[in-house]
């Protein structure tokens, strides 16, 4: 995989060699990347302390040991003074999202970006363990190599999803039931290919069968997340995918999406990405036109 460099307003393009769908590498430091964005899952991992990730207005400082996840579509930027190298896993989140598990319950990833080892030291070891067997297994040469590294990146994640439900459950002052996650993940899922109507707490607890206040504490138990936040961060999702069609105005755009106005529309994409909608949109107009 070669790695161009982002466009002036930030886009990433990532070249894939020799058809290969997942991507390990070290990104050699010092590093001192600025602010981008691409449409592939990353896991980073440094091995060195005095490592910062910048996710949109979210900075994290990082040790090593620590791994960091971050999802399509998000702006971010990594700096690195020590001269150790970084271990980077790309590769398109279709890979997961083919498979129901994920498709279902994939905005709730958003929610653990980073793993410290201080903090969960069996699951960033592990998650670290199978960084390091994807890039002895990348270097092999063995058949099926590439079957191994796959199975390898679903065991990753398989584990971290464990972890944010097992963390979801006991976070609250009430464990939510087998049933009770089920129909969280399943409201997650209606949200997500809903996202451009109108959705509303009160529609939604009901669709669920559950009173207003008992769906709205369950499911932030579940998620870690309002459902007022969930619902507008899937809007910012759909958002970013219908910016890549240049000829789709702005004010489409922002009811597409499930904005209420296109003020509305400008003011939350500026809070959550950090750079209006029209910028952002320049990412591949630059990409592709320069």
């Amino acid at each position: 995989m070669r790695q161009e460099n982002p466009s002036p307003n930030g886009f990433e393009l990532l070249v894939w060699e020799q058809n290969h769908l997942i991507n390990v590498s070290e990104a050699n430091a010092p590093i001192d990347f600025p602010m981008h964005w691409h449409s592939e899952v990353e896991i980073i991992a440094p091995m060195q302390s005095d490592y910062r990730l910048s996710v949109g207005r979210r900075v994290y400082d990082l040790d090593e040991r620590d791994v960091a996840f971050v999802t399509p579509g998000e702006i971010h930027a990594i700096s690195a003074a020590r001269n150790k190298p970084s271990l980077v896993l790309q590769f398109p989140q279709a890979l997961l999202t083919t498979l129901h598990d994920f498709s279902r319950s994939w905005s709730l990833f958003s929610i653990k970006p980073v793993v410290r080892h201080c903090d969960e030291p069996e699951l960033a070891r592990s998650t670290l363990d199978a960084m390091r067997d994807i890039q002895a297994l990348r270097h092999s040469g063995k058949p099926f190599a590439e079957a191994r590294i796959y199975a390898r990146v679903l065991d990753v994640f398989a584990a971290l999803g464990e972890y944010i439900m097992e963390t979801a459950r006991g976070a609250g002052d009430f464990a939510p039931a087998g049933e009770n996650t089920r129909k969280i993940a399943e409201a997650c899922a209606h949200i997500l290919e809903n996202c451009g109507q109108p959705l509303t707490l009160e529609d939604m607890s009901a669709r669920m069968g559950y009173s207003k206040f008992y769906f709205s504490r369950l499911f932030k138990s579940c998620t870690n997340t309002s459902f007022l936040s969930f619902v507008t961060e899937a809007r910012m999702k759909k958002a970013v995918r219908l910016l890549a069609d240049k000829d789709s105005g702005m004010t489409d755009v922002a009811m597409r999406s499930g904005f209420g106005s296109l003020s509305t529309f400008n003011r939350l994409f500026k809070l959550h990405k950090g750079c209006t909608p029209s910028e952002y949109r320049r990412m591949f107009i630059n990409l592709h036109d320069g």
